[in-house]
């Protein structure tokens, strides 16, 4: 279709919206596109398309995007962890300057272990560019990288929230800073040759200046840097250092998990399966000011050089329009369905909010109205401190109970300091929450952990709904591939178990095929009279796995609704035998699937009525490589990879 067309169908569309403060228009620029890597090229595609966006006489309170992933009908998920980009191309039409602006970075999973049903959601604010985001708009989604085979790819949809509303910062003017990205560590081309100061003056209304910086490491050198490598970057302003930041992220605590590959490594200021946090650095101006701004990293030679930083950066001139006591809800951590939110979550307790201090003054107390609607409503007053402009994570204490799947769970801050706030829009949000699992006041619980080769990292506790540790096993008190199994007889109420893995390396699980030498651990939690398993960690969980359940509350089945409880393999790597554990909460049919990376079936056997064994699997004559095990029956397909070693 003739692309002038689209914008004058688009235009149509969206001049019908009659929107007001607080509202928000939602536009989809990628609908069910589908990613893949130019695998015989220059192994970078990019969909370019365009969507209206409210007009340039509409102010926005905050911009941000969902951006979701699943896997391609009669595809495979993508394998590898790869750049991708969501981008700003051109503003007004297709005759216009490319503006090639990343709005939001973001690193692919690994996704071998997915499959047809998987599909996960990631959320990014970009209010920082809201002053360019009006009116018509090319928005281009950047995937690069190289898969090992075709058939591999991504479902993506892009979805643009504006949230109409009076800024609590008036955008005045945006600067486009350092980007590209730079070779790190090469004394034939040092980075610092290309990380020069840039000059502005600034507007003449500007009283604040954000560096907004995404910034991350790639490449391996005998350093392993950038990825691999602790690196640190400072900023300059007018000479002077403002900033320091250590170029860092820790993984095992990554919201999508487990992924096939090494998802658990922490890296260059990067983790699979999740955007880039952006950096940002809010600096005092004056109007018609004359600054510099320079960035250095910290000095670093390599004698065989590929590491690089990958870096895009901007300057935004902002006019402090900000009234005294102003604060916002910026998320509802729990209860909560969002796809980022999954390891904390179904919960029968603790709310925990997201809140911004957008006002001149430090906030040191705010009431809550809040609770599942249809519900009791509870209310709350925090004390602390919030300095202007921060955010803090506010637990909300009391005991909150979805009866419902996906009921609604309101949030309303109705006091900031002890007066009403004179922008009310973002003062309540609604999230949905989940039924936790339950049994009945006349049953028990235990807990069935088994150690590996390094019980020194392992710990978990047991939490009422005030927080009081009931039981716990300390970090050190755990002996080397050990079964433990502690039963609890709880009163009724809301309750919290905390697994605990912590190492250098940010948490390996249990379990982790890319970690033999750790051995193999799960944890399991039961319910007595039946043995019945209603909560399967496995063992590839990184930092940390929990639940919240109810006793003598709302009794639910397994969160997932499903039969399949859980799949462990071991040992991994495998020489002449894997040995499969698969157990199911219910009697059923079942088939295990290996397949290698190609998608081939190497194996495949049927077993009939049962709830699970160890199953013995010979490896013996399979090819030294990678590979993934399927347990399939009625109700679900679950996935694990391993390796053949011989």
């Amino acid at each position: 279709m003739n692309t002038y067309l689209l914008l004058l169908i688009a235009c149509m569309s969206v001049s019908t919206v009659q929107a007001a403060s607080g509202d928000t228009i939602k536009v989809v620029s990628h609908q069910n596109v589908i990613m893949t890597t130019d695998t015989f090229g220059s192994g970078a595609t990019e969909k370019k398309l365009w969507i209206v966006a409210p007009t340039a006489s509409t102010e926005y309170r905050k911009v941000f995007v969902r951006m979701s992933y699943k896997c391609p009908g009669g595809m495979a998920c993508g394998e590898w962890d790869y750049i991708d980009a969501l981008k700003l191309r051109r503003k007004g039409g297709v005759a216009a300057e490319d503006q090639q602006i990343e709005l939001v970075r973001f690193i692919t999973p690994y996704g071998n272990s997915f499959n047809s049903s998987w599909g996960f959601t990631w959320y990014a604010d970009i209010t920082d560019f809201a002053i360019l985001l009006h009116d018509s708009l090319e928005i281009g989604y950047y995937h690069s990288g190289y898969e090992t085979y075709v058939g591999k790819g991504w479902d993506v949809t892009i979805e643009f929230n504006f949230v109409e509303g009076t800024p609590s910062l008036k955008p005045l003017k945006f600067t486009k800073l350092w980007n590209g990205g730079y070779a790190y560590g090469n004394v034939n081309n040092p980075i610092e040759a290309n990380l020069q100061p840039i000059s502005i003056t600034t507007q003449p209304e500007a009283n604040l200046a954000v560096v907004r910086i995404h910034q991350t490491g790639h490449g391996a050198d005998d350093n392993y840097c950038s990825e691999f490598c602790y690196r640190t970057r400072f900023m300059k302003w007018d000479g002077a250092q403002v900033e320091q930041m250590l170029l860092w992220r820790k993984c095992g605590f990554n919201a999508l998990y487990p992924q096939a590959g090494t998802w658990i490594y922490d890296r260059g200021n990067w983790c699979p399966g999740a955007t880039v946090w952006p950096s940002r650095k809010e600096i005092t101006v004056g109007p018609n000011e004359n600054h510099t701004v320079d960035i250095d990293m910290q000095t670093y030679t390599s004698s065989s050089p590929s590491a690089y930083e990958q870096i895009a950066s901007f300057l935004i001139e902002y006019k402090d329009e900000t009234i005294n006591d102003d604060a916002g809800i910026d998320d509802i951590i729990r209860p909560s369905l969002d796809s980022e939110q999954g390891r904390v979550n179904p919960v029968c307790n603790n709310p925990l909010v997201v809140v911004r201090n957008l006002g001149k003054n430090e906030i040191t107390s705010l009431n809550f109205d809040f609770g599942f609607i249809g519900q009791n409503t509870f209310t709350y007053t925090w004390t602390g401190s919030i300095p202007v402009r921060a955010i803090d994570t506010i637990m909300l204490p009391q005991v909150v109970l979805a009866t419902t799947a996906a009921q609604q769970f309101k949030v309303t801050i109705t006091k900031v300091n002890g007066n009403t706030d004179p922008y009310t829009f973002d003062n309540m949000v609604v999230s949905k929450g989940n039924v936790p699992p339950g049994i009945p006041a006349t049953e028990k619980v235990f807990l069935e952990l088994k150690t590996n080769n390094y019980p020194g990292e392992n710990s978990y506790t047991l939490t009422d709904s005030y927080g009081n540790v009931l039981y716990q096993r300390a970090q050190g008190s755990l002996a080397a591939n050990t079964i433990y199994k502690d039963t609890f007889d709880l009163a009724v109420g809301c309750y919290t178990i905390v697994i605990k893995d912590i190492n250098d390396y940010g948490g390996d699980g249990l379990s982790w095929w890319a970690n033999p030498d750790a051995g193999s651990g799960y944890a399991r939690l039961r319910r007595i009279p039946g043995n019945v398993i209603f909560r399967n960690w496995g063992g590839d969980f990184g930092a940390d796995a929990r639940v919240s359940f109810t006793v003598g509350g709302v009794v639910s089945t397994v969160p997932n609704e499903t039969n399949l409880a859980g799949v462990q393999l071991f040992p991994n790597p495998a020489d002449d035998v894997l040995y499969a554990d698969v157990l199911f909460n219910q009697i059923t049919d079942y088939t295990i699937v290996v397949t290698n990376l190609l998608g081939q079936r190497v194996m495949e056997q049927q077993y009939a009525g049962t709830s699970g064994t160890t199953h013995n699997i010979s490896t013996r004559d399979l090819q030294r490589g990678y590979y993934l095990l399927h347990v399939i029956n009625k109700d679900q397909v679950q996935s694990k990879p391993f390796i053949v070693s011989h």
